[in-house]
């Protein structure tokens, strides 16, 4: 940490991992600096900060080392005091996908606790903006905004034409206004909407391309990051397992042997002609749709045997596994699921826009299989938090004793044009044509104009005099 002590900005920006994001940041914070504000970069890795450091940054703080001992009671207390749910709730994501035992994981948390608390008394701002993510780093910079009395600030991509956006929900999700901006939409953004869902719906995007290509895709990628995990191994004096590689290297033997192994559950004979189907996507099991946003169905296993019962005769339940989550699904709940008699398990790489406008309605918890559903004019069941719930598009589940009227709820339903219009042209107003998604070391020089002018609308001119709290 190079910066003052005791000083107070406008604005801290948590950065992840990658070098090109550090430089990216700090055309960003130059960019931010011209309109008058003072900025702050944060991050918990050392090679970003070195970035910062060669480059004549001093204003940004790095995560201290982790302590070697720690303190649980104080760590519990002290989230407690912070308002946050639980001490499990900083460790959740990892905990699900690095298999090390809540007895690591608790500890490894109380070493972040007691990092971020070591700078309780140094640099300080009045809001804080970070990804709307789960992982440590997340967290970690959630507590040091509250540590210091900050507000939050989340940003992140919508699954509608990758648009950005903003707000400050604890739950990290993004609502979408229950009104436009504007009271009557203009024939421009009218034809635009259209053109749009026609494109998307007509165009039947194949996402993931050839099975086989993929896999090659994945298998040079996990080498790749398994050549890296070594170096870092080698650098690395936290004690932080999921750096392992040995345990990197464990987890992917057991995710290919899964991916082998699933195949055996597969059954990819649908007759759309003849039977009745509602559709159901999978989630990858660590994704913080799921562990932050969708935390009461984690167990996603379990909620198709609970569906299962629910979905009344004819009908059949089509469930797939989310394509980059292949091989991270227990193969014993793949089993589970396929063995249910109404419910077909069809191979990941078949395609969501084959399935979706041949089916009577999708079973969603906040995938965007269910933002699409809602562009074919399907029936969507939302389960869980999402930007397209109460938003008169979906039949919304408040309670899973409600499906047990499921099929009256959907014969009653009526979703027209109209809502369709109306809410796409809501989630467009309250987002900013700006594509965080394909955004990588070549491109991110032509979002830092942007992406700065919305940081301060959003952040700084929604709030211009925040107090800190006390």
């Amino acid at each position: 940490m190079l910066t003052m002590l005791n000083k107070t900005y406008d604005i801290c920006l948590h950065v992840g991992a990658d070098l090109w994001v550090a430089d990216f940041y700090i055309e960003v914070k130059k960019y931010l600096e011209k309109k008058g504000l003072t900025v702050l970069l944060f991050t918990v890795v050392k090679d970003v900060a070195n970035v910062w450091k060669t480059k004549g940054i001093t204003d940004y703080i790095l995560l201290p080392e982790l302590p070697a001992e720690v303190d649980e009671s104080f760590c519990v207390q002290l989230m407690e005091e912070m308002k946050f749910e639980s001490i499990n709730s900083f460790y959740r994501t990892e905990q699900i996908f690095f298999n090390l035992g809540d007895d690591y994981w608790r500890r490894q948390a109380c070493k972040y606790i007691h990092a971020i608390w070591s700078l309780k008394d140094g640099p300080k701002a009045k809001r804080y903006l970070t990804y709307e993510g789960d992982e440590f780093d997340h967290n970690a910079f959630r507590l040091l905004c509250r540590l210091h009395g900050g507000h939050m600030n989340y940003f992140g991509y919508s699954s509608f034409a990758l648009r950005t956006h903003f707000h400050k929900d604890e739950k990290r999700f993004k609502t979408t206004p229950s009104e436009p901006l504007h009271p009557v939409i203009s024939k421009d953004d009218r034809d635009w909407i259209l053109q749009y869902v026609n494109k998307y719906t007509t165009s039947q995007t194949r996402l993931w391309g050839d099975p086989k290509i993929f896999d090659v895709k994945f298998k040079w990628n996990y080498f790749s990051k398994a050549v890296n995990k070594i170096k870092r191994e080698i650098k690395d004096t936290t004690g932080d397992k999921k750096h392992n590689f040995r345990n990197s290297l464990s987890r992917y033997v057991k995710r290919i042997y899964r991916r082998q192994m699933a195949t055996v559950y597969y059954d990819g004979k649908l007759d759309f002609e003849k039977e009745k189907y509602f559709y159901f996507p999978l989630h990858v099991p660590n994704d913080s749709q799921l562990t932050q946003r969708g935390l009461p169905f984690v167990n996603q296993a379990a909620l198709v045997e609970t569906l299962s019962s629910y979905i009344p005769y004819p009908y059949k339940l089509i469930v797939k596994e989310h394509p980059y989550g292949r091989g991270q699904y227990k193969l014993d709940q793949l089993k589970r699921i396929s063995r249910l008699p109404n419910v077909i398990l069809v191979p990941p790489h078949m395609n969501s826009h084959g399935i979706i406008p041949k089916v009577d309605a999708i079973i969603a918890i906040n995938s965007s299989v269910g933002f699409e559903a809602i562009m074919y004019k399907k029936k969507v069941v939302a389960l869980g938090r999402s930007f397209y719930r109460e938003n008169g598009v979906t039949i919304d589940i408040h309670s899973l004793y409600e499906l047990e009227t499921l099929l009256s709820k959907l014969k009653s339903f009526e979703l027209t044009d109209e809502k369709i219009l109306n809410f796409l042209w809501r989630v467009k107003e309250s987002t900013y044509d700006i594509d965080l998604f394909n955004f990588n070391a070549e491109n991110f020089h032509e979002k830092v104009a942007p992406f700065s002018e919305a940081i301060y609308k959003e952040v700084y001119e929604t709030d211009p005099n925040p107090k800190l709290v006390s």
